[in-house]
């Protein structure tokens, strides 16, 4: 990391809770903002992600994985790349499970808090394991806000990303890039791997751990292992 890690992982954070995001489309389609002051006006994805930042990182492999952008059931809860509620409050890993302790949960839509999100699940069964003995992988999206699609009047995830909001979530991932040493970037799912082409950022791919996608996730996990030698 950067000589103040400390310092510029706050700085980072606060650019995050200052951006302005584009109006929603004629046909429903927007961003929200989850770590502005309207939707965490207590702060508590704001933290958590500080301090999922702030988990010590020394040694070999330090890994980023790049997914798409945050589920409403998970990171839109959590404020944390790949990861729920439940990820962090039942988290096998002292490190990860340290970065929710504490800590309050709301929602995007008002509604009751979701406990888990089977993406999210999904990752750290298999990355979790991998990553025992590692530096705790750093996960991200490219664009780090919720996007959404409005269906009868409620609004619901959308995994395609406007070219807006791409380009939107640049300036973020490269903060990522710059905050930390990685070794390896890792795009979960192709349209990860297409923005980070965009870039120019160079990475390798692994399935999505969608449902259905489990068994390629976790073989593109263990290739991934095997390169690093762990």
């Amino acid at each position: 990391m950067t000589s103040d890690p400390a310092s510029n992982i706050d700085e980072f954070v606060e650019r995050l809770r200052g951006a302005d995001m584009p109006p929603e489309t004629a046909d429903g389609r927007g961003i929200v903002n989850i770590y502005d002051d309207e939707h965490d006006p207590r702060g508590w994805r704001r933290e958590r992600l500080r301090r999922f930042l702030s988990v010590p990182r020394d040694g070999y492999p330090l890994v980023l994985f790049v997914g798409i952008s945050p589920g409403e059931k998970g990171a839109a809860v959590s404020g944390v790349g790949f990861s729920s509620r439940r990820t962090l409050m039942e988290a096998q890993d002292p490190r990860l499970k340290s970065v929710g302790e504490g800590t309050e949960w709301i929602s995007m839509n008002g509604d009751g808090v979701a406990l888990s999100e089977q993406t999210a699940t999904n990752f750290w069964n298999e990355v979790g394991p991998a990553f025992e003995g590692s530096p705790l992988p750093v996960t991200w999206n490219v664009a780090p806000f919720w996007t959404y699609e409005t269906k009868n009047c409620v609004r619901e995830n959308r995994s395609k990303l406007l070219a807006c909001e791409v380009e939107l979530g640049k300036r973020f991932l490269i903060g990522i890039l710059n905050l930390f040493q990685f070794d390896k970037v890792v795009a979960v799912g192709n349209e990860p791997a297409s923005a980070l082409r965009k870039h120019g950022i160079e990475h390798e791919k692994v399935y999505h751990p969608s449902y259905g996608h489990v068994g390629e996730f976790s073989e593109g996990i263990g290739v991934l292992i095997r390169e690093l030698q762990l």
